[in-house]
């Protein structure tokens, strides 16, 4: 996230009177976001695996800091709606659904907005040097049934699904 210049737009449209929210990974230094937290009258939080392993494994990077600010924007009263984009074979696997049910009910988080994968980039996969996965050919997906069955299985944890 560009710090500084999210801060002074953010900062311009408070003054204009607008709503001012913010989608992020949380993958930011908190010290240099803490001072532009007022401005933000809401934040989407993207969560995507908790288990540091297999988010290493998929996204190739550490997650503590995303955790440890998802808490932090939650002790500083955020009103903070976490999201989760349900990816097949990722995202979507019975030992990452109960981790992030357990994170959010851990934390007291009653809601998740779930967000259905779409293909819109995958063509570009080949031209960044990166196979295109078996599970994303054409045909072998179906994400509206995979973000159902993550919806059912939230549900069934006692929160509440959005999408």
């Amino acid at each position: 996230m560009q710090m500084e210049f999210a801060g002074a737009f953010a900062q311009r449209c408070r003054e204009s009177d607008l709503s001012v929210g913010i989608q992020t990974c949380g993958a930011f230094r908190w010290e240099a976001f803490a001072s532009y937290l007022p401005l933000f009258q809401f934040i989407h939080f993207d969560l995507k695996l908790i288990n540091p392993h297999a988010h290493r494994r998929v996204i190739g990077a550490e997650n503590h800091t995303i955790l440890a600010n998802a808490e932090r924007l939650l002790e500083a009263g955020s009103a903070v709606l976490f999201r989760m984009p349900v990816i097949p074979g990722y995202t979507d696997t019975g030992e990452n659904l109960r981790d992030v049910a357990r994170f959010l009910h851990e934390r007291r988080v009653r809601t998740i907005h779930l967000l259905l994968y779409h293909p819109m980039g995958q063509s570009k996969l080949p031209r960044l040097g990166f196979p295109i996965p078996p599970r994303f050919s054409e045909g072998k997906m179906d994400a509206a049934n995979t973000t159902a069955r993550a919806s059912e299985f939230f549900r069934a944890e006692g929160l509440e699904v959005t999408s």
